[in-house]
């Protein structure tokens, strides 16, 4: 099997790893120790049954005689929390079942089996326990708390010694012994979970898979897998329960050799099944291939080990220690014959005084005979030396220097790669590296650039919005502890009139008139007003309610005003005069908005009992019977015909009809509630928004997904699509807007970045945003 770079592969299953993988294992270790999904069970437990403390707070958790200080540990079968024993003031590590009261029976038996294991083995390489117990229902044990790190943190911090290596797993073997000795196996030796304390000692933890040699006692099922799969041995990949013995500790040992020796598992594949086809079926590479200082004695020790069949391996865990301790005092080992330039490389290292005057007398002979020589060649190797030397520098620290560009590139920060790639370019001109990959991204990255300089606000901005042409913008935004309106030139970024005081206590909307000519907004004393686009000025009296004006819109042709109001009203007014055309739209509870259909025919109401109701607006008669919705109501949007209803919900996105209320598409689900929805400008295409992340487009006939999910790194308040309808722009809490493909759903820009969440509108233009 072709090696794999450790920085690469999961220490667990031996799987690739993406480069955001957490803590160093893959997702799939990392999602079954979550869902105390793992090989020790060999079964799913139901998420549902899982009862486990939460993350403990500040303040400290009392449990029992304990004050649970922190959680340090979580696998399979349990958590592990370092505490306090208040009776004894001292600090310990306390285990407790990770499903709690709800564990099944094989489960809490397993817990025991540990419990009682480990409650028989007093060696000071072997984590002690203090007490066994149960309080409330939880059982739990508290034993040995070790100021330390596992191996496997030890080693992800980069390689150590061979000599450490040897004397770690020489100790290591010794406990094992002890314990083989009194009956216990370990059955899941890996490297985590093996600590490293203070005094730099091993001490062997987690005996949760341990079996009492000649006990018939199994808690799981025929044939099924135990252990950890890169440290596992061959009889334990297979199942078979017949041949598992003292040498399956014996080949986990070597596995943990080697690992330290080279820095990975002596198996390892892509997938779990594979790692454990190559237990079963693969020789491990010698470990002086990825390590050529590694003494080939500490490689044959390994390799030994490693033996396919259990009678091949050390009869007992203390040979190996024996044998570990020879390696490690410069003796022969007993495993091979050792060959005579090894006896006297050995014998120099006992007796160096007397091999040094050898030695010496041996350099004095061979320095005269070839000191010409040495003298004509050493300023050719120095010189050579040195430019390598200075290569190696220079290519090191232009890959530091290269590596952190990447991570802006990673991290969506395009502007700033840029930056920097730029900055290095003017440092050193001749640096062709940087500069092919800096037009390598000005060639095949997009960038949205701005028009005009930002619109300043003092304040959080409620909403924006173009004028039908595209060359003005319209702002709500609160400054201090007031609300105010402003028209905007959308070319320079200059304000084209004064702010206009808003007094609606619930909110900031103002709209303009599809003419572009007025602009309607919320004020006080429970009115909406109608204002000049260009001066600001009122034009008509006040639209008198008798509660908050919530929302408002003009007619498409600009001849009507219809507004919404928290008195349980909506009304139709005449935009000239303020005069209203019809009687009030009378409903059962508090509107949430109210929108014009495009035709000009209808208005669309909806209220906060989430229902939907659509109204003539002639006659301020009812065209169909209420629509409701079983959640929350967030939005609305008519379809470009005005024959269809979308309506964006806590449970989804559905399509209605205009008519008869009937549902036509839909339900359109996210993974959480979903905040706006949008027809495209043909009325094929739905764009919902959602706070779990994403935002998507569906078929608006059938409610099926037609492209991947457009998706942020936080929720999606808002998403629409340009007037061409071939692309959609998103705003999201991650304080981003994008721009995406929307017959594809690929983003066609990199990321447009501001300070605070984003909000966006769509120009006239396809090319035109605010945000």
């Amino acid at each position: 099997m072709s090696p794999m770079p450790e920085s690469q592969l999961c220490p667990e299953c031996g799987a690739s790893l993406p480069d955001d993988a957490p803590d160093g294992s893959c997702p799939t270790c990392a999602l079954r120790d979550a869902l105390a999904l793992g090989v020790n069970t060999g079964e799913w437990s139901d998420p549902s049954s899982i009862v486990t403390f939460p993350s403990l707070p500040r303040e400290i958790r009392r449990f029992g005689d304990y004050e649970l200080l922190e959680e340090i540990a979580r696998g399979g079968m349990g958590i592990v929390y370092k505490a306090r024993q208040v009776r004894l003031n001292r600090v310990v590590a306390v285990k407790t079942i990770l499903g709690g009261q709800m564990a099944g029976a094989a489960d809490m038996q397993r817990f025991r089996a540990e419990a009682e294991a480990v409650a028989q083995l007093q060696h000071p390489n072997i984590v002690s326990i203090h007490e066994v117990g149960e309080h409330e229902g939880q059982p739990y044990f508290s034993m040995d708390y070790i100021e330390g790190k596992s191996l496997t943190a030890l080693i992800r911090e980069g390689p150590i010694p061979a000599q450490r290596a040897a004397r770690y797993v020489r100790t290591m073997a010794e406990a094992i012994h002890y314990a083989h000795l009194r009956g216990i196996l370990h059955r899941d030796l890996k490297p985590s979970n093996v600590l490293i304390d203070t005094a730099d000692e091993p001490r062997i933890t987690d005996f949760g898979l341990a079996k009492r040699i000649g006990r018939d006692l199994e808690l799981t099922l025929t044939g099924q897998v135990l252990g950890s799969p890169n440290f596992l041995a061959p009889e334990q990949a297979a199942g078979e329960r017949g041949k598992i013995g003292t040498q399956s500790d014996i080949y986990s040992l070597g596995a943990i050799l080697y690992y330290l020796l080279t820095g990975r598992p002596p198996l390892m594949a892509e997938t779990l099944e594979q790692t454990l086809y190559a237990v079963l079926h693969s020789d491990p590479v010698a470990p002086r291939v990825f390590n050529p200082v590694i003494a080939p004695d500490l490689e044959t020790i390994s390799l030994k080990c490693l033996e396919k069949e259990p009678n091949r391996r050390y009869g007992t865990a203390q040979e190996v220690a024996d044998e570990l301790g020879r390696s490690l005092r410069d003796e022969p080992i007993l495993t091979r014959p050792v060959s005579q330039p090894e006896k006297a490389l050995r014998w120099a290292r006992r007796n160096r005084v007397v091999a040094s005057l050898i030695a010496a007398k041996v350099l004095v002979f061979i320095t005269g005979l070839t000191g010409v020589i040495w003298e004509w060649q050493r300023a050719r190797r120095n010189a050579h030396a040195e430019l390598l030397e200075r290569r190696r520098a220079d290519a090191a620290l232009t890959q530091m220097e290269f590596q952190r560009a990447e991570d802006f590139f990673e991290a969506d920060n395009s502007a700033a790669a840029l930056a920097y790639l730029a900055n290095l370019l003017r440092q050193d001109p001749s640096n062709r590296v940087v500069a092919e990959r800096l037009v390598s991204a000005l060639t095949y990255k997009s960038f949205a650039l701005p028009l005009a300089r930002p619109l300043q606000h003092s304040g959080f901005v409620w909403f924006v919005e173009f004028s039908s042409d595209g060359q003005r913008l319209l702002t709500t935004a609160s400054e201090g502890d007031d609300r105010f309106a402003r028209i905007w030139d959308a070319r320079t970024g200059l304000p084209l009139t004064e702010s206009l005081r808003l007094e609606n206590p619930v909110g900031a909307f103002a709209r303009f008139s599809p003419d572009g000519q007025r602009i309607v907004t919320a004020s006080s004393e429970y009115t909406a007003e109608i204002r000049d686009s260009r001066t600001g000025r009122l034009v008509v009296p006040p639209l008198q309610h008798h509660d908050v004006v919530i929302g408002a819109q003009f007619s498409p042709d600009s001849k009507r005003v219809v507004t919404a109001s928290s008195d349980r009203t909506g009304r139709v007014w005449d935009a000239n005069t303020g005069k209203p055309l019809t009687e009030p739209l009378l409903h059962d509870s508090k509107l949430g908005g109210v929108e014009f259909a495009p035709d000009g025919k209808h208005v669309v109401t909806w209220c906060v009992d989430n229902s939907v109701t659509v109204w003539d607006v002639d006659t301020g008669r009812l065209v169909t019977k209420s629509i409701k919705h079983a959640q929350e109501l967030f939005c609305l949007a008519i379809s470009p015909d005005g024959q269809r209803i979308v309506t964006a919900a806590k449970d989804g996105a559905r399509v209605w009809s205009v008519s008869t209320g009937a549902l036509l598409a839909g339900p359109m689900k996210h993974e959480g509630g979903v905040l706006s929805a949008q027809f495209s400008p043909d009325g094929e295409l739905v764009v919902t928004a959602s706070w779990d992340d994403t935002a998507r487009i569906w078929d608006s006939h059938t409610g099926q997904q037609v492209t991947l999910p457009l998706r942020h790194k936080n929720e999606v308040n808002f998403a629409q699509f340009s007037p061409d309808g071939r692309r959609v722009v998103t705003a999201s809490k991650d304080s981003t807007a994008r721009v995406w493909d929307a017959f594809t759903g690929q983003p066609l820009t990199q990321p447009l970045r501001h300070e605070g969440r984003a909000r966006v509108s769509v120009g006239a233009a396809a090319c035109q945003l605010c945000l």
